[in-house]
């Protein structure tokens, strides 16, 4: 499981970095075009938008795989459990349930819903925008089940002294 996870980071790493460096490209060449030549091309602004919510959505399961997105522990530290084996796979199953229902079923049922919605001017339709929230969430719930498997092991557990967070008495 550890080799398919590995996979995956890489995989949305390389992925992240595409849709950022393309996303740059077809800004700059939005402004280039509508600032400088007078003449905006119609599909640079749709062209940026949606690879800006396919670059949220990759980047959020990235690093949420590895641990590294926001996490408000404010409480855990005030009441002791930032070490919580209990507390670490409940937050992973909490965080496996809502992908599974908000991204992967509702994004699989928007994907649906879009399908046949053409976008004006754009080669794409709604649905193949829209295909990146069950995507991001069959990920999302990959990576909960495998922090759990860990948790459950005794490993990957938070560390005793979280970064820039003061002890409270």
């Amino acid at each position: 499981m550890t080799a398919v996870f590995n996979a995956l980071v890489r995989i949305l790493q390389v992925l992240c970095v595409a849709l950022f460096a393309s996303l740059v490209v077809v800004v700059v060449l939005q402004v280039f075009t509508r600032q400088i030549l007078q003449s905006p091309l119609t599909w640079t602004t749709p062209t940026a938008q949606y690879l800006f919510v396919w670059l949220a959505l990759a980047g959020a399961a990235l690093l949420f795989g590895l641990k590294e997105h926001i996490a408000v522990d404010f409480l855990m530290n005030v009441i002791g459990l930032h070490r919580s084996r209990s507390l670490e796979i409940g937050i992973h199953t909490l965080a496996f349930l809502f992908s599974a229902a908000v991204l992967v079923f509702g994004g699989t049922r928007g994907v649906f819903l879009t399908w046949s919605q053409n976008i004006s001017g754009f080669p794409l339709s709604f649905g193949m925008v829209f295909l990146m929230l069950p995507v991001a969430g069959l990920i999302t719930c990959f990576f909960s089940f495998y922090h759990i498997v860990e948790a459950n092991h005794g490993r990957g557990l938070p560390d005793d002294h979280p970064d820039d967070i003061p002890e409270v008495a």
